[in-house]
């Protein structure tokens, strides 16, 4: 899936990004700071991987808004202190979709719409919503699934406890080839500065 950079309107997008966040930060305080958290990421690691200042800032612009679609999850979902039921997570996956839906509404966040739809896709072709498998994923999607990965993995839940930045490379290097882009994962553990390889 190619992404036509030179019809962008970076600065319209850029621009238009923040009410969506602030949207997203008014309705989940937790969900804007792990989206924030994603985004002051997602910089060094499209630099890593050489791409232009226009895609770097459409993923960037993608990694903030990635969870926007967790707006349209029910509180008792959203906000379960557990584990979910087969059931309810198959509500919470319904996210990826609804973010979808919510940015593509505006043409100029139709770029960004796309890997947010996709950010749950997993290199091997399990993933969610479509079964997408290798570069047929967007590539600022692959950026962001590690990254939302590493970031789940190194935060604190009711449920269990959060791995170590060590614990959580070495599942992301687990994770290449079947849930990862191997380039993505190495590139990400070169930002972050696990120490391990």
């Amino acid at each position: 899936m190619s992404i036509e950079l030179k019809e962008l309107k970076t600065d319209t997008i850029l621009m238009n990004s923040g009410a969506f966040a602030n949207l997203l930060r008014m309705r989940d305080r937790f969900v804007g700071i792990h989206s924030e958290r994603i985004r002051s990421l997602t910089r060094n690691v499209c630099e890593r991987l050489d791409l232009s200042w226009t895609e770097g800032q459409l993923i960037e612009t993608a990694a903030q808004l990635h969870d926007l679609g967790t707006i349209a999850i029910p509180d008792s979902i959203l906000h379960k202190n557990g584990i979910l039921t087969p059931e309810e997570r198959l509500i919470m996956q319904g996210h990826a979709q609804f973010g979808y839906e919510a940015l593509e509404k505006a043409t100029e966040f139709a770029p960004v719409a796309e890997i947010v739809r996709h950010h749950h896709e997993r290199f091997d072709g399990t993933g969610y919503p479509d079964r997408l498998a290798g570069d047929d994923i967007p590539l600022g999607a692959r950026i962001i699934g590690v990254l939302d990965a590493y970031d789940a993995m190194t935060s604190e839940r009711v449920y269990r406890q959060s791995k170590t930045d060590r614990e959580a490379a070495e599942e992301l290097i687990l994770g290449k080839e079947t849930q990862f882009d191997p380039e993505v994962v190495d590139a990400v553990l070169k930002t972050i500065r696990f120490g391990v390889h």
